[in-house]
C-alpha cells in the first residue's frame, strides 16, 4: 500500500470518530485561515470592486427602466 493511501485511511478513520463540535470548529478554523490570508491581504480592493460594480449595475438598471417606461408610454393597449 502506498503512503498516500495510508494517510487517506488514517484521515478517514479520524473523520469517522470526530464529534460534531470538532467538525464545526475545524470548518471555522479553515474559514478563518482563508479570510485572514486572502481578504486581509487584498486590503480595500474587494470593497472598491463591489462599489463600482454596484454603481454600474444601478446605471444599467436605470437605463433599461427608462427604455421600458418610454415603450410603455407609446403603447395604448396596456393595463394601468
Amino acid at each position: 500500500m502506498t503512503l498516500f493511501f495510508q494517510i487517506l485511511i488514517t484521515f478517514v478513520k479520524k473523520i469517522i470518530i470526530m464529534s460534531s463540535t470538532e467538525v464545526f470548529y475545524s470548518i471555522a478554523d479553515g474559514a478563518y485561515w482563508v479570510f485572514e490570508n486572502t481578504l486581509e491581504g487584498m486590503g480595500d480592493y474587494p470593497w472598491i470592486f463591489v462599489m463600482f460594480f454596484g454603481m454600474f449595475a444601478f446605471a444599467l438598471w436605470m437605463r433599461l427602466q427608462a427604455k421600458y417606461n418610454k415603450a410603455a408610454e407609446n403603447d395604448p393597449n396596456q393595463i394601468k
